[in-house]
């Protein structure tokens, strides 16, 4: 569905609000769902130019999507949407878009995000993590370092693109 912002940055979509900004307590900016969400529902779609990685000059503004390949800021909501290590959402990949999928049913209110460690490859950078959540890791690192029954439990989500499944099996 056709997405546009609004004068307040929030994300429309034609029908109905989907998500919208706000601050957060201890995250700056973030992205909340504006009605409920079913799990396996788009929320959004990312937006940005695909920039090579000498032109990165934050990672933690930018999505890896190949190996030195990244999505930059679009000034859009996506821009803003936090990492959790018990996220709401995950990215797919859909024909030559990403998209942000419920992985489970997400409240009105509560904030959208994803784990950025499944996007992350090549140790180019790392984050401290401020997520709160009861299983929050304190660090977020590359996909490679996550447990391993959490490395399934996301490729069976089908939220792992496949440079990083691809580096992750020649690691082994």
């Amino acid at each position: 569905m056709e997405t546009f912002i609004n004068k307040n940055s929030s994300l429309l979509n034609l029908k109905d609000f989907t998500v919208h900004t706000r601050e957060t307590e201890n995250k700056g900016t973030g992205v909340f769902a504006s009605r409920n969400i079913p799990a396996g529902d788009a929320v959004l779609k990312m937006h940005g130019d695909i920039v090579d990685l000498e032109k990165v000059w934050d990672h933690a503004i930018f999505l890896q999507v190949a190996d030195r390949q990244f999505l930059g800021p679009s000034g859009f909501a996506d821009d803003y949407i936090n990492h959790s290590c018990e996220p709401t959402g995950g990215i797919v990949q859909l024909n030559d878009e990403l998209i942000l999928k419920a992985v489970r049913d997400i409240e009105m209110g509560e904030e959208i995000t994803f784990d950025y460690s499944t996007w992350m490859n090549n140790d180019y950078w790392t984050m401290e993590c401020r997520c709160d959540s009861i299983n929050c890791r304190k660090l977020i690192l590359d996909f490679a370092y996550l447990d391993v029954k959490l490395q399934f439990k996301y490729i069976n989500m089908d939220i792992v693109p496949g440079f990083v499944i691809k580096s992750l099996m020649n690691k082994n």
